[in-house]
């Protein structure tokens, strides 16, 4: 199951003001992996309590793309 990061990366060079109190899972649940790209990744997902289907682009928030 996808987890959004709810700190600073170890590595590279974190925005300030991006890091949120709330995890994307407090509000849908995450299904499936449908593409991903350089610098993000996009989720099938559905809207707790209503079940609408949505589709969330995850962004990579740092700089560098070299992590070990």
């Amino acid at each position: 199951m996808f987890k959004v990061a709810r700190s600073a990366s170890d590595c590279g060079y974190w925005i300030d003001g991006s890091n949120k109190e709330e995890a994307l899972e407090d509000f849908y649940e995450v299904e499936a992996e449908l593409g991903r790209g350089a610098t993000s990744v996009v989720y099938q997902c559905r809207q707790k309590g209503t079940e609408k289907p949505f589709a969330v682009k995850v962004l990579d928030k740092t700089v560098s793309l070299y992590c070990a």
